[in-house]
């Protein structure tokens, strides 16, 4: 009969304190919930290693979801009409340009369309120009060069909205190119213009205005400019006014471009208003992936870098929601929720607790085992921080039966997950509940020790040492055989341990070596001819 997790209290339960006893030597070296965490890093060091870390969705997922520039490669004609023009337009004559085709030896010739009198002549080159700088390698210098950027710039004022919008596109690719090249984009009142565009009531064009200043941001002297114009405060507004799905998306990507370059400058204050609004489209966007990412994205960023942040996530309806993020069939969303879960438990206990509470544990489950390896890594993660903390929640592990999906999962995986799931277990070694090692024991803790302590760097090795000391004490205590002799020690015989023990006595490693010594002297009773010869 399977067990599952069900929260015994709401999410606003009154607070569970952790114990303190200082018998539980793994639990309390590794509960580092206030300072440093579970694997041995600061809080810095773990952002860091968040950022760096390969997700495994393959090279061109991981460039979708974390690279700093975004490209239109087609423009779908239907995409942008019909946008609210000034002017009446022959549609018909618009909807022959969408099947287009451009040669790139004409650019001179588009570019002349552009000074052309009628709309249809100018818009037919504004979407030939666009398509040429959408081409595979397009040629950046040979636009710059024509003398067309100029040009274009003066339709963001254009009456004609489909020229305004279409301008808009040809600039946000251009933006694509080196980065030595923005300025061309952005000198003459240009980066004023695209400005102005964030005022249209016309979704397609701030959309894109929006989309164009993420692009923007790579540039300091940039993004003082946008300070000076108080973009970040209009983007702000409109992520907490608009009802466009677009325009949110957008706009929340646009603001974690500028968050990620500015995040030492900003105060929590400053940032502290995107979180409703965040939360609302979290919820509002449903059927809506890809605007659900960019919200967890940037929710994850902020929580990273402003502590303050977690409180508020978690004192929000925002949580049982994320469960169900968990579920989902986009293994971008899950890792991302995962990610704002792992945040949030390396705050302090009470907030740990409150997510258990409200179901965690039954998630982790299923997402132990998920195809993802960036998944099951960031599971096992979060299981080794939960299991890092008070009694209660090793408690609940045990209860719940995700202690035998993590011994299970821990035989099987890959050596990144294994390597989580490692302090997971050892962690939980610091139980103070006598059938729970038990548990423990029977399903084949010693042998993963052994596994993973032989040959392993020192911090690895200590943990493993602390975990064969618990395990030692439990059989010490409560599991003896008919002659009185500790049984887990004849287990440690009988899978090869001692020899690995034997080895690490000469450790260069001071740590490692005491501990290795202070075991053989607790638990391995020797002759005093025996120990001179194991200490010497």
């Amino acid at each position: 009969m399977s067990v599952t997790c069900q929260p015994e209290q709401s999410l606003f339960s009154s607070f569970v304190n952790p114990p303190s006893d200082p018998s539980s030597l793994i639990s309390k070296k590794i509960n580092y919930r206030l300072g440093t965490f579970t694997n041995e890093m600061d809080y810095t060091e773990i952002k860091t290693e968040k950022m760096e870390d390969d997700i495994d969705l393959g090279s061109q997922e991981r460039a979708k979801l974390f690279r700093n520039k975004r490209m239109m490669a087609s423009i779908p004609f239907q995409y942008m009409l019909p946008l609210q023009s000034v002017l009446q337009i022959d549609r018909d004559k618009f909807e022959a340009i969408k099947g287009f085709r451009v040669n790139p030896t004409e650019l001179l010739t588009y570019s002349n369309l552009l000074l052309n009198p009628t709309i249809e002549e100018q818009y037919t080159g504004l979407v030939a120009l666009t398509k040429l700088i959408s081409i595979e390698k397009p040629q950046y210098q040979d636009i710059f060069d024509s003398g067309v950027v100029p040009i274009i710039k003066d339709f963001l004022v254009s009456p004609v909205s489909e020229l305004v919008y279409q301008a808009l596109v040809f600039l946000t690719n251009l933006s694509f190119g080196d980065i030595k090249d923005i300025s061309e984009i952005t000198s003459q009142d240009g980066l004023i213009r695209v400005i102005a565009c964030l005022d249209s009531r016309i979704e397609e064009i701030e959309s894109q205005a929006i989309w164009l200043l993420g692009n923007l941001m790579e540039k300091r002297e940039i993004r003082n400019e946008l300070k000076r114009q108080k973009v970040y405060d209009k983007l702000t507004v409109i992520l907490s006014t608009t009802e466009s799905d677009n325009v949110a998306k957008q706009s929340i990507w646009t603001l974690n471009q500028y968050i990620k370059k500015e995040k030492t400058s900003l105060p929590y204050m400053k940032v502290s208003p995107l979180l409703p609004s965040l939360v609302r489209w979290i919820f509002k966007a449903q059927n809506n992936d890809k605007l659900i990412e960019n919200a967890l994205s940037l929710l994850t960023l902020i929580q990273e870098s402003f502590r303050e942040a977690t409180p508020f996530l978690v004192n929000t309806n925002i949580l049982p929601q994320l469960m169900t993020i968990l579920s989902s069939n986009d293994k971008r969303i899950v890792l991302l929720g995962l990610r704002m879960f792992g945040n949030i438990i390396l705050g302090n206990a009470n907030e740990t607790q409150i997510v258990i509470d409200i179901g965690l544990l039954s998630y982790l489950k299923m997402t132990l085992k998920h195809e993802c390896k960036a998944i099951r890594k960031e599971t096992g993660w979060i299981l080794s921080n939960i299991s890092g903390g008070t009694q209660q929640q090793i408690e609940e592990i045990f209860k719940c039966g995700i202690y035998a999906a993590i011994l299970g999962q821990i035989h099987n995986d890959c050596h990144d997950v294994q390597y989580e799931l490692f302090w997971a277990v050892c962690n939980l070694t610091s139980s103070f509940q006598h059938e729970n090692i038990a548990k423990l024991l029977d399903g084949g803790i010693i042998h993963f020790i052994k596994q993973f302590i032989d040959n392993q760097k020192s911090t690895v090795v200590n943990l493993g040492l602390e975990a064969l000391s618990n395990l030692l004490q439990y059989g010490q205590t409560y599991w003896r055989d008919e002659m009185g002799e500790n049984m887990v020690v004849k287990m440690l015989e009988q899978c090869g341990l001692l020899d690995i023990l034997e080895q690490l006595q000469y450790s260069p490693n001071q740590d490692t070596y005491e501990k290795v010594v202070e075991l053989i002297r607790r638990f391995f009773p020797t002759t005093e001819e025996e120990a001179i010869n194991v200490f010497n």
